[in-house]
């Protein structure tokens, strides 16, 4: 992926996947990009922009014995997505739920689960388009 460094990420990609090794099948593949630049783009067909992301204003806390709550701080979007995962990279991230504008979640039953989780808020605009 370092040859792609420094590209223009405008236009038409193509990924290709080739078996170099012992014959089998493609059950599942990801591809997950990350950028430490700001961004700002305007997808085809939505007249808004990418919304702002949320930053570092999540707090997570106990709400009665079963359940947790997450606040965070408003960007003045349509909406929220709230995601957990078992890890802190969120290769498995799990869509917990869309908060409709408010800047509150319960994800209910939660401190039920085993092990540590990890949550992550994204704005939405009116679009369905998630912030970074």
């Amino acid at each position: 992926m370092n040859d792609f460094i420094g590209s223009d990420p405008q236009g038409s990609w193509r990924l290709k996947i080739t078996n170099s090794g012992s014959a089998g099948t493609l059950q599942n593949w990801t591809l997950r990009l990350k950028s430490n630049v700001p961004f700002n783009c305007k997808p085809i067909g939505c007249a808004q922009a990418v919304p702002a992301a949320v930053g570092d204003t999540l707090t997570v806390a106990r709400s009665g014995g079963a359940d947790v709550r997450l606040n965070w701080g408003s960007v003045g979007s349509a909406d929220y997505n709230v995601w957990r995962s078992a890890d802190a990279q969120f290769a498995t991230a799990r869509f917990v739920g869309a908060s409709g504008g408010a800047t509150t979640l319960l994800d209910a039953g939660a401190q039920a689960l085993p092990g540590m989780h990890f949550y992550l808020v994204r704005s939405v605009n009116s679009c369905r388009w998630e912030s970074p």
